[in-house]
């Protein structure tokens, strides 16, 4: 049996209009979640109890800009992904590494 998972994370200015516009046609099997949640309040940001107000299911944390440029580091993260989880968020990891890091991979695996 093959299972197909399709994830929708709108950004967070856009979860709760898109949520409006698509809930008279969810199923039971289908769930909206967002891209990022902060813990506390911070401009800008949807906290989870926020995402909890407007249906949200999920969250994906951890993305490739807010570790490398906005500088979010692992204690915060697993900090963020622990409330989210405590509040029945689910949870989904973004996990990449820098474009150069992934290229110096790449050329090493090339090598050998």
């Amino acid at each position: 049996m093959i299972f197909l998972l399709v994830v929708r994370l709108p950004d967070d200015d856009h979860a709760d209009s898109l949520l409006g516009k698509v809930k008279s046609s969810l199923t039971d099997r289908t769930e909206i979640s967002t891209q990022n949640s902060w813990v506390g309040n911070f401009t800008g940001e949807l906290n989870v109890e926020q995402l909890k107000d407007i249906d949200c299911k999920g969250v994906i944390l951890s993305h490739y800009e807010w570790r490398h440029v906005i500088g979010e580091d692992d204690q915060f993260i697993r900090k963020k992904s622990a409330y989210a989880l405590s509040e029945n968020l689910k949870v989904i990891a973004c996990i990449r590494e820098k474009l150069e890091t992934e290229d110096q991979c790449i050329r090493e695996k090339l090598e050998t």
